[in-house]
Formats: C-alpha cells, structure tokens, sequence
C-alpha cells in the first residue's frame, strides 16, 4: 500500500458497533447499487459529490481528527443519516426478498437505492454513499479523502475533518454476515437467479467470491460544519 499526502489519514479507534456485519439485505445496497455521489449541502446527487451528480470530494487540507468532542454533533449526524439509509433500504430490499427472492433484491438496489441515498442526503443535510475495493457497480468509487484508507483496507471506523470548510467525513467497514452469501459468497453459494441477475445488470461485477467475515466495504458520510450560534 502507498503512502502520499493522505498519510495523514489514519484510522481512528471506536467502538466495535460502528464496524457493520450486515445481512443479505442491507448489504445488498452496499457496493452493488447504482448510486452516484449524493449531497444536499450543495444539492446534487445520491452518494457523496458536491454540485454535479458525479462529483466527489477532492482531497486537500483532510487529516485525522483529533478532538473527537469537536465533533460529536457531526458525528451524530452522521450516524443518523448512515441509520436512516440503513432502514430505508433494508424495507425494501427485504420486501423484495420475501416477494421475488435475492435475484429481485439486486434489482430494487439497482433502481431504489439513488433515490433513497437523495432523500436522506437531503433530510440529514448530508452526503453519503457506499464504496469498496471491490465494486459491483463501478459507480461507486472511493471519494478522494477516502482512497488512502480504502488502499489500507481499513478495518475500523475512520474520522477525518477537512481544514479549510470544517466538513466531517467518516468511513465505516462493512463485514459479510451469513445471509450475505447469497449475494456475495462464491459461485456455488449464491442464490437462484443472482448469476443472471448480474450478467443482467453487472456485467464487470467483481462483488462475489467474499466469505463470511470478509470485508466488504464501507459507508460515507461527509457532514458540513455547523455555523456558530448567533448570541
């Protein structure tokens, strides 16, 4: 793994509950959805750019944060928002289990999952998006702040703050729980219909193959600084 301006970047110590084992469901939303950056500071997409739809953050002054007090009302923001898509998508994604079976799961991902990311970005006044090293759709590439972390394959929740806008920015792993298998675990493992399903919607899909315990990426957020309060 390199190392450049973004040595900085190191991994900051947290509580294991931040590290995500997920089911097939909330997984699937993961890496394998088609999901462009999504911001509502500067209103524009669904996982993590700024004015335009494919735009990501470029990194310049981000470091390691290191007064996590500082920013406990962005981090707080930032989990809210991270459980919100959690929600949405895993009411969706098991309806569509339940109703169609995972080949159906992957298709709602595909085609739910933007919007979802938009209508969360846009309550939380957040971005937030999912990434790994590696993607079922190619849409979901590592924001710049997070690419030395994603190099390293973090394993544990990663804070960093950008010093010229004050925006928080935190990435958290994803590890394979069970279920995820049906999706992501070896040919011989994955549910019918999946293979097709892929072919179909991923056809460069390197999402597969994973094991249980693996890690499978990881969710963004980038929360913006909060202006003082007028006394």
């Amino acid at each position: 793994m390199f190392r450049s301006s973004r040595s900085r970047h190191r991994i900051i110590s947290a509580a294991a509950s931040r590290t995500l084992t997920l089911s097939a469901a909330v997984l699937a939303a993961v890496a394998c959805t088609k999901s462009e950056p999504a911001d509502s500071p500067s209103s524009s997409t669904a996982e993590g750019g700024a004015a335009s739809s494919d735009a990501l953050t470029v990194a310049a002054a981000w470091r390691p944060v290191d007064d996590p007090d500082a920013v406990a009302a962005q981090r707080a923001r930032a989990d809210a928002a991270r459980g919100a898509m959690f929600a949405s998508l895993l009411g969706e994604l098991m309806a569509a289990i339940d109703a169609g079976g995972h080949a159906s799961a992957i298709d709602v991902c595909a085609e739910r999952a933007p919007a979802i990311a938009r209508e969360v970005a846009d309550t939380q006044g957040v971005r937030i998006g999912r990434t790994s090293h590696r993607l079922r759709n190619p849409d979901n590439r590592v924001p710049a702040w997070a690419a030395d972390a994603v190099d390293r394959r973090a394993a544990e929740p990663v804070e960093l703050i950008d010093d010229a806008t004050g925006t928080f920015a935190t990435l958290t792993p994803i590890r394979l729980a069970p279920p995820c298998l049906a999706c992501h675990g070896p040919a011989d493992a994955l549910a019918d219909g999946v293979v097709d399903a892929l072919a179909g919607r991923y056809p460069d899909d390197t999402a597969t193959g994973f094991a249980e315990g693996d890690l499978r990426g990881w969710f963004w957020v980038e929360v913006p600084d909060e202006p003082d309060t007028p006394t």
